[in-house]
């Protein structure tokens, strides 16, 4: 199985138990990434608390934002928006895993185009473009 496999099938065979939210949230998270190409060595560092699925490659962690706009929309409002004014639209965000789980922490890049995070991520690791 590769690492960007299913991650209820990951989860059942190491023995971990689950809940009805886990299951839930796994199902939906993989059709935010369904329709990308992500390489085999990219590991799913995906976690229920988080509010969009991850993988981590090269020091970097990459988000994976809904591919439905009305959904994007809704994950802002939920950070506590109002309105629409303040809204950056973003299907794929890199930050540095060392800095996962901190407040600080800026965005590297946030864009809708997978092209540009996989320029970043393997221009990193040998100098390609």
């Amino acid at each position: 199985m590769s690492k960007t496999g299913d991650l209820f099938i990951e989860r059942q065979e190491s023995g971990e138990s689950h809940s009805h939210f886990d299951l839930e949230q796994e199902r939906k998270w993989k059709n935010y990434y369904r329709n990308v190409d992500i390489p085999n060595d990219w590991l799913n560092v995906s976690y229920g608390n988080d509010m969009h699925p991850s993988f981590e490659f090269n020091g970097y962690h990459i988000w994976f934002n809904s591919p439905i706009l009305a959904i994007r929309h809704e994950k802002h409002f939920e950070f506590g928006y109002t309105d629409l004014n303040n809204f950056i639209d973003w299907q794929f965000m890199v930050t540095l895993s060392e800095e996962y789980g901190w407040d600080t922490s800026d965005p590297i890049l946030m864009t809708s185009d997978f092209d540009e995070v996989m320029k970043l991520v393997n221009y990193a690791k040998g100098g390609k473009s």
